[in-house]
């Protein structure tokens, strides 16, 4: 079963009219990445019953309402039995792989005794205990993480290679780097961990520099997004702009927006792009993140998605960006001509249409009225909007050879107010 396998049954649990089936689906999403190898046809009921059970779920005040308790989920999988009655059918192993994922100490405990008591291994023997660790951190399908714990719970820690770093800064470096399933759950315990460490044992300075280092990887890491996301919410926004230099220099591109963005975090997205000057942004990036904002947003969070576009778009010292992004969406050679004006117009969202073109040159609504006007115009006729048919088509009234116009809707809204000037050549 693949992750788009998994994915599909997961969200069938939703009902359609749940308020939070967005959130809830973007969470299962990321969750799901870590479980392929113990979900199958054979014991996707039991998972199910997890993910549907309401006391894995809590509300927040955050974007998303809602949000996937996944260290009780974690709990929840290693049980005899779902809240439903449905029995686990996993293995020892695989409970035993799931709780080091997740960094659930005491049950890493209780499953190592019982492997003990199973081997029938003898206080002081060794040899035996040596074996045991090897059997449980050196099978093809086991994780860096499982490693980890199995010889840092049998004493036998300083047989890894530590590389000089303490144990937990170790972890923290194994969770987040190392792993083939990079557990959310496992950073934050291993950063609680490094965090508690006293001043002697490694200074704060030291502590802080091992976690940007992190965060630096972790914006890099498009297949977990959820470990930046808890990385940045350790970040002082002080150091945001270290962080998006490091993550520039590092990745060779702004992974830190690019993992907000998937995660549908627009307020960090914001406040990180806010860090970034005009001169620190390429052109392509700009439109590209406008673009997700408009285009590729899920529907729920649309409206949060074209808050974000407003900002950005009256970003000073952006005007070079706003061209491109103009001659994108609204000259005639453009592949992407209208993306985000119809997809605004059909969705109801004709605020950033008007910042766009209050922006446009006359030749750019000049070729776009020439391919759009119709259809535009069809949609909103079909809304029965006759207020934005009538603003939208006033734009085009005062288009005229050789004069580039910037419109201004006067104090009623209508486009009464006209700044007229000449003409100056808008290349990118």
């Amino acid at each position: 079963m693949d992750l788009d396998d998994l994915t599909k049954i997961a969200f069938s649990i939703i009902k359609d009219d749940d308020p939070y089936k967005e959130s809830k689906q973007l969470q299962m999403r990321n969750w799901g990445r870590g479980y392929l190898e113990t979900i199958n046809t054979g014991n996707i009921s039991f998972f199910l019953d997890i993910l549907s059970d309401k006391e894995c779920w809590e509300k927040t005040d955050t974007i998303h309402g809602i949000k996937l308790n996944r260290r009780l989920v974690a709990k929840k999988v290693i049980e005899p039995q779902s809240w439903k009655g449905t029995s686990n059918l996993l293995k020892d192993f695989y409970l035993y792989q799931i709780a080091c994922w997740c960094c659930l100490e005491e049950e890493i405990i209780s499953l190592f005794e019982h492997f003990k008591q199973e081997d029938k291994i003898k206080e002081g023997d060794s040899d035996a205990l040596k074996k045991l660790v090897k059997s449980v951190s050196g099978n093809w399908c086991t994780d860096a993480m499982m490693q980890f714990w199995s010889h840092f719970i049998s004493g036998y820690i300083s047989e890894l290679d530590l590389k000089g770093q303490h144990p937990y800064v170790f972890g923290l470096h194994r969770a987040a780097i190392s792993s083939r399933r990079r557990r959310v759950e496992a950073v934050e315990f291993f950063w609680d961990k490094v965090q508690s460490l006293p001043e002697s044992e490694l200074s704060s300075q030291e502590k802080d520099e091992v976690f940007m280092r992190i965060a630096v990887h972790a914006a890099g890491d498009s297949g977990y997004p959820d470990v930046f996301e808890f990385c940045l919410s350790q970040i002082n926004p002080d150091k945001y702009s270290e962080l998006l230099k490091r993550d520039l220099e590092k990745n060779g591109y702004y992974g830190s927006l690019g993992r907000m963005k998937d995660m549908l975090s627009f307020d960090k997205f914001q406040e990180l792009f806010d860090c970034l000057k005009s001169s620190e942004v390429s052109e392509d990036d700009y439109s590209l993140w406008l673009k997700f904002m408009i285009k590729d947003c899920p529907e729920d969070y649309l409206g949060s998605g074209v808050e974000v576009f407003m900002h950005m778009w009256k970003k000073e010292g952006f005007d070079n960006h706003r061209t491109f992004t103009l001659d994108e969406e609204m000259m005639e050679d453009s592949s992407f001509q209208g993306k985000f004006s119809v997809h605004l117009v059909e969705k109801g969202f004709m605020k950033p249409v008007w910042a766009m073109l209050d922006k446009a040159n006359s030749r750019q609504i000049k070729e776009f009225m020439d391919s759009k006007k119709d259809h535009i115009s069809s949609i909103l006729l079909g809304k029965g909007d006759s207020n934005s048919l009538n603003k939208f088509l006033g734009y085009g009234k005062f288009v005229d050879k050789g004069i580039d116009q910037e419109i201004r809707p006067g104090p009623s809204g209508e486009l009464t107010e006209v700044e007229v000037r000449r003409t100056h050549s808008q290349s990118r």
